[in-house]
């Protein structure tokens, strides 16, 4: 459903559409009709009116789906207009159209507050015109009930005037038609369809998915992505003749290797507003592929393309089968938008601002039928002198200098491209059954251009594998240089603890050698004390001794007079 949010955009720029103003009394119908006489609308058979209600911006409904699935803003913010809720339609007399009233998802959305299912919109826009147009039903010659359903009008969606437009339109069946998206069904049906490319279109690969992120400074930057996807081996070998000082970008570069060399089966989109390069890009696909075609077409046992009997359709008459090879890297550009293929078709040919000066003659001499690119061509059914019809062409040359270096593209779609490419086909296969003359060289020149071309790649794939396994060599080394520092680092811290643990040991060590010096000092201090105490002691029992010696004879002299 969200393809239908591109629906219902405003150009309040657009001078058309103009203001609705509240007339004096509420008269609606009175004012309406003044200026659908004023505007001369009416001498027109389908001039008409539309109104616009309840203008608002659609970053409204952002912020509602970004609430509701919890998205958070991008870095570089969208840029969103305005929105209308619902449009109403009336002819010259005032009559309503029903059929034309056109309700936006987005005003459902700004409403309710969540997305719809298709069959619940469906519903609703569905009430909606039943209700709208029982309200406006016999309404256009009665201007009080035109009135009252006006302003019944408002009140209901809580609508003033200044937030509603209205135009006035000469032609109602094309001046402007509102539509929902035509590409509902298409989604809906593609959804039913299993299969995993489109499954990955459609709902991503998110299990494998690298985001390709160039700015060095990015969370999601991713080297080794980039690395894989531009190594040679994924370049093409074919590039258009654009001038060569303009390479493509790196995020180009990688947006062509991925689709021609890295991986050839999986849908990819490639988004960009205009001028960012997205048609360049696509250039040097093209010429990959072209490349490509005249490689596997120069390989042919056999130049010529014949039918088999499958193909035949009348008598011998057979329609010849290209190979699946050759024939799977034609390139087709579609859109939903003409003028972004006719860009295409015409800018691809372009020789000026296109094609590189050194390259225009070459292309010119290489013969790409440039005299039909800038021609009109025509064929017409004409009868010869005996009544049997043959085609006649007529190839008018466009006016000035050519300025198509070959025929390259065309355009198709409606039945007069369809002719016209038809009518090209038809002429160069008629130049080349009645005036070509070939050279069966060529394709062995070809070979031998390509196979050096391509022997330049391949030797470059290799210096990029001898550079890979440099630097695989390198990381490696790094990484053991970096074992190897954190084990010497561990060892380093181990052996300062032992170190540490030593020192503290020889410390404690010394502590108790210095400490078991001052006892042993103390001890022989202490000796020395006692020696001289014992000598002491010994000097005063010599004293005593002497002294008991002569203190003996005299007391026992004495005792033997006593006695």
């Amino acid at each position: 459903m969200s393809e239908h949010l591109s629906e219902g955009n405003f150009n309040e720029k657009d001078t058309a559409i103009r203001t609705l103003e509240t007339p004096i009394d509420l008269d609606f119908y009175s004012m309406f009709k003044h200026q659908i006489f004023k505007s001369k609308i009416g001498k027109y058979k389908t001039g008409g009116v539309v109104l616009y209600f309840d203008i608002f911006d659609f970053m409204e409904v952002v912020s509602i789906l970004r609430e509701q699935y919890k998205l958070k803003p991008a870095e570089e913010e969208i840029t969103s207009g305005k929105k209308f809720g619902f449009a109403l339609y009336f002819d010259k007399d005032l009559n309503y159209m029903p059929d034309m009233m056109f309700f936006t998802e987005s005003a459902y959305i700004r409403y309710y507050k969540k997305v719809p299912h298709e069959s619940e919109f469906r519903a609703f826009e569905n009430d909606l015109k039943t209700e709208l147009s029982k309200e406006f039903s016999e309404t256009a010659n009665d201007a009080e009930k035109f009135n009252e359903a006006f302003v019944r009008l408002l009140e209901k969606f809580n609508m003033s005037t200044d937030n509603c437009r209205i135009q006035f339109l000469k032609n109602m069946e094309t001046g402007a038609v509102n539509l929902h998206s035509f590409f509902i069904n298409d989604l809906e049906k593609a959804k039913n369809i299993s299969t995993q490319n489109l499954e990955k279109y459609l709902y991503g690969n998110t299990k494998n998915r690298v985001d390709l992120d160039s700015k060095k400074d990015s969370a999601k930057f991713a080297p080794s992505a980039f690395e894989d996807i531009l190594q040679p081996k994924n370049y093409p070998l074919g590039r258009f003749p654009g001038n060569t000082k303009y390479a493509l970008s790196l995020m180009q570069q990688a947006a062509v290797n991925l689709s021609i060399g890295y991986d050839t089966e999986t849908i990819r989109s490639v988004n960009g507003p205009p001028g960012t390069g997205k048609t360049t890009l696509l250039k040097d696909i093209f010429a990959e592929l072209i490349v490509k075609q005249a490689r596997d077409i120069a390989a042919l046992k056999k130049h010529t393309i014949g039918g088999t009997e499958k193909t035949v359709y009348y008598n011998s008459a057979s329609i010849g089968v290209i190979p699946e090879n050759i024939a799977e890297n034609g390139v087709v550009v579609a859109s939903s938008n003409n003028g972004a293929v006719q860009n295409i078709v015409n800018e691809l040919p372009l020789i000026e601002g296109q094609i590189d000066e050194k390259f225009a003659d070459e292309l010119k001499n290489a013969d790409y039928f440039s005299k039909l690119a800038n021609s009109k061509v025509t064929t017409k059914w004409e009868k010869d002198e005996n009544g049997k019809k043959y085609l006649q062409y007529n190839i008018e040359p466009n006016e000035g200098e050519d300025k198509f270096w070959g025929l390259f593209s065309l355009e198709g779609g409606k039945s007069a491209n369809m002719a016209s490419i038809l009518a090209n086909i038809n002429c160069v296969f008629k130049y080349l059954n009645e005036e070509y003359e070939p050279d069966s060289d060529v394709y062995t020149e070809f070979l031998e251009q390509y196979d050096e071309v391509k022997g330049i790649r391949d030797k470059m794939q290799k210096l990029s594998k001898t550079i890979a396994s440099y630097r695989e060599n390198c990381a490696k080394l790094d990484e053991l240089k970096r074992e190897f520092d954190a084990e010497l680092k561990n060892r380093n811290i181990l052996l300062n603890g032992k170190i540490f643990e030593i020192e503290n040991a020889l410390k404690a060590n010394a502590e108790e050698r210095a400490q078991s010096e001052r006892l042993i000092e103390e001890i022989a201090v202490q000796q020395r004390k006692n020696q001289a105490d014992m000598e002491s002691a010994y000097q005063y029992s010599n004293m005593l001794l002497k002294q008991s010696r002569d203190f003996l004879p005299q007391k026992a002299e004495n005792w033997s007079t006593s006695s």
